[in-house]
């Protein structure tokens, strides 16, 4: 059997008996030291970077006084675990700076990328938000009217708007159209009215005083701010309306005033271009700034526009209709 070395404590008391230790001190040490140098080699700047756990045993055999006999359990000193980014107990004071993750050349050049990027994309998010804005707003007026004249008929026991109003007569033209109005006016709470301000057609190429071109009619204003106004002409009740008010811009047809026309079965449709005319054609004809009810980029119509309520509701645009409506409007 063999004789096992153990370590006695002096001392009075009671005795303690420790498993036997194989590993002499001066391999304690040596692993150490190994581990204070590795530390040291890792954290410097150097592109040559020593590192010398990676030159150094991680095994040591420790072996008795007894040159004979050698210790068959190996002991493995592992270094210690310490985070480059914290000074080492070793090192506090000589360890040196960490190199930084960017150079100041590499922040000023993504800075700049960023800074195209934004510059490329922001103009076409601000064009959306104003476009599902103005969208939104399209359809809060066209619900608003169509059930104004919901409540219209109702509070006045009208069974047909079209047969009860739109009655010509040779003498008085539209006989009740001023009554229309007035009962229109009341039920949709446009109890306010304002001067004649100026709007721009669809293409933002020329302005004039009217809500119908060639009509100066008065002009409502509901609580929400919402302009409305109508008009009985050649058949048909129209109304047009300013979606988000005279005090907010752009004020042009197509963008925020839009014309609607009651049929005869009292449905309110978004007026629709008809046709386009050269300038040839348009010299030929009675209403040459609305004729056709223009709704295109390319018309030089005074009246472009009256004709885009249609394209707004459907979201098509009146050009190219594999575009959208609101997210490609003239600028």
């Amino acid at each position: 059997m063999k004789k096992q070395t153990m370590i006695e404590f002096p001392g009075g008391g009671a005795s303690c008996n420790p498993a036997p230790v194989r590993v002499s001190f001066k391999f304690t040490w040596l692993g150490l030291l190994e581990s204070f140098l590795g530390d040291l080699f890792s954290q410097t700047r150097s592109l040559a970077r020593y590192r010398f756990e990676n030159k150094s045993p991680k095994t040591f055999l420790a072996k008795k006084s007894n040159n004979n006999e050698t210790n068959s359990s190996p002991l493995t000193v592992y270094r210690l675990l310490i985070n480059e980014t914290d000074f080492s107990r070793f090192t506090s004071h000589f360890s040196p700076l960490k190199n930084p993750a960017f150079t100041m050349a590499e922040v000023l050049i993504t800075l700049g990328v960023i800074g195209i990027v934004v510059a490329m994309t922001l103009p076409t998010l601000i064009n959306k938000i104003q476009g599902y804005v103005l969208q939104t707003q399209f359809k809060k007026a066209y619900n608003m009217i169509s059930v104004a004249l919901v409540k219209m008929k109702a509070d006045y026991s009208i069974d047909n708007l079209h047969r009860e109003f739109v009655i010509y007569n040779p003498s008085t033209s539209y006989y009740r159209s001023n009554e229309f109005k007035e009962m229109f006016y009341k039920t949709i709470g446009a109890d306010r009215v304002i001067p004649l301000y100026k709007v721009k057609n669809y293409n933002l190429t020329k302005d004039y005083e009217y809500f119908y071109v060639d009509y100066p009619t008065p002009i409502h204003v509901l609580n929400n701010g919402v302009s409305v106004e109508t008009l009985i002409t050649s058949g048909h009740i129209l109304i047009a309306v300013d979606i988000n008010g005279y005090q907010k811009g752009p004020n042009a047809y197509g963008h925020d005033i839009f014309r609607f026309d009651l049929d005869t079965n009292d449905a309110l449709r978004p007026c629709k271009m008809t046709r386009s005319y050269t300038e040839e054609e348009l010299e030929n004809l009675p209403y040459p700034e609305q004729a056709g009810y223009p709704c295109s980029i390319n018309s030089k119509q005074r009246g472009n526009g009256i004709g885009c309520a249609w394209y707004a509701f459907e979201n098509i645009n009146p050009d190219d209709n594999s575009k959208t409506y609101w997210d490609n409007l003239p600028k």
